[in-house]
């Protein structure tokens, strides 16, 4: 699946609120990172390495829909990129990805980067 194949997969599973595909733990995960945001919500990326490109990730949270959507951009966009890439997945670029969302939920989207973040911290110090 496709960088724009899996932002659709993600917006359209938030919008019908059914489980966004990329939901969920990750047994024997590579990296795994975990925030516990200032808005309650606590979000996990889970993702596995092949020579330090991104095979597979996912994530869970215990927020509302948007911080799923958030979660869920967040890990798909992580597929397919270099390590050193990661960083560059902020919450700006996931909000960029949205052309209308609630401005009291935009903290979802830095939550999401950040813990993205936490988990490529973890993989580059293991």
């Amino acid at each position: 699946m496709n960088e724009t194949s899996r932002i659709n997969a993600s917006i359209k599973a938030v919008t019908n609120q059914d489980i966004p595909y990329n939901e969920g733990e990750l047994k024997d995960c590579d990296a795994y990172g975990k925030i516990n945001g200032n808005c309650g919500d606590t979000m996990e990326i889970y993702l596995d390495f092949d020579s330090d490109i991104v095979t597979e990730a996912s994530y869970k949270s215990d927020g509302c829909a948007f911080s799923n959507l958030c979660g869920s951009l967040a890990a798909g966009l992580a597929v397919g990129k270099h390590l050193e890439d990661l960083p560059k997945i902020s919450g700006a670029k996931i909000l960029g990805i949205m052309a209308n969302y609630p401005r009291e939920e935009e903290h979802c989207a830095f939550l999401a980067a950040a813990t993205l973040r936490e988990a490529f911290r973890g993989y580059q110090n293991s």
